[in-house]
């Protein structure tokens, strides 16, 4: 992966060249579900509103998604004692 390339690519590998998207609320819900499972719409709410948080904390793209994903997952795993 070549992030921030500054020229263009060549001819030969314009096909492969895919511009990455930052992490939407639905990539941080998945990211605590088991693989194949749809997220139910209060966690993708919840992601949202904490993407928003950490993007005004200043986290970017997949800075904040970490983040958000680190902030969900302490509240919804049961505290072992």
């Amino acid at each position: 992966m070549l992030v921030g390339w500054p020229q263009t690519s060549p001819d030969e590998f314009r096909g492969s060249v895919v511009n990455l998207e930052p992490p939407t609320e639905e990539d941080v819900a998945v990211a605590l579900l088991p693989p194949g499972a749809e997220p139910p719409k209060a966690l993708v709410d919840d992601a949202r509103k904490l993407l928003e948080e950490k993007q005004e904390l200043g986290y970017v793209g997949y800075e904040a998604a970490r983040e958000a994903v680190e902030t969900l997952r302490e509240r919804i795993e049961p505290e072992v004692v």
